[in-house]
């Protein structure tokens, strides 16, 4: 897939439908090697994958009881992949945000940097095998209700490719100087 544009104008099923593919992809990969970066101004919890026939059970092996709900919620995810590989997580100190980052507290493999200045509203979830990069905050309302506009980037196409280092040597400059 070449990087690709994504309009929301309509409710966020086919963001959540991306989320899904990517995260899903991600869980299923054993190729992942760099920390996944996560960066939202705005944080929180939402319904990401449907699992009523137990269809994700598979996925999900610590905790395992996150396989067994009829959904599955898009921290449970990142918890999860983080199993697998470090996350980090650049978000502002708003209470929404900051309940979302609490659900983290006890989980080795995931960091979580609050940027009080609030001066950097950038917004991504970054791994070495997407970007997803856009107007969007991880959030329900963000992923469900507003029109966003999403750019897919993906590592196996070029401009992928370099997008996803470029974006690489930006978060990590972002997380370095955050206290």
């Amino acid at each position: 897939m070449h990087s690709r544009d994504i309009h929301s104008r309509d409710g966020g099923k086919k963001v959540r439908d991306l989320l899904v593919s990517f995260l899903g992809t991600l869980l299923l990969s054993a190729t992942t090697h760099r920390t996944i970066y996560l960066i939202s101004p705005w944080l929180s919890d939402f319904k990401l994958l449907d699992n009523n026939f137990g269809q994700f059970k598979n996925l999900f092996r610590n905790p395992a009881n996150f396989g067994e709900s009829p959904y599955i919620l898009f921290s449970e995810v990142l918890i999860e992949a983080s199993d697998r590989v470090p996350i980090r997580i650049i978000t502002w100190p708003d209470d929404k945000s900051k309940i979302f980052a609490n659900r983290f507290k006890n989980v080795k493999n995931v960091k979580v940097k609050f940027e009080k200045a609030q001066k950097d509203h950038q917004k991504g979830l970054l791994s070495d095998l997407f970007y997803f990069e856009g107007s969007m905050n991880f959030t329900f309302s963000g992923v469900y209700l507003n029109k966003e506009k999403i750019t897919c980037n993906a590592a196996y196409d070029l401009e992928g490719g370099l997008k996803i280092n470029e974006a690489y040597l930006e978060f990590e400059r972002i997380w370095d100087n955050l206290a």
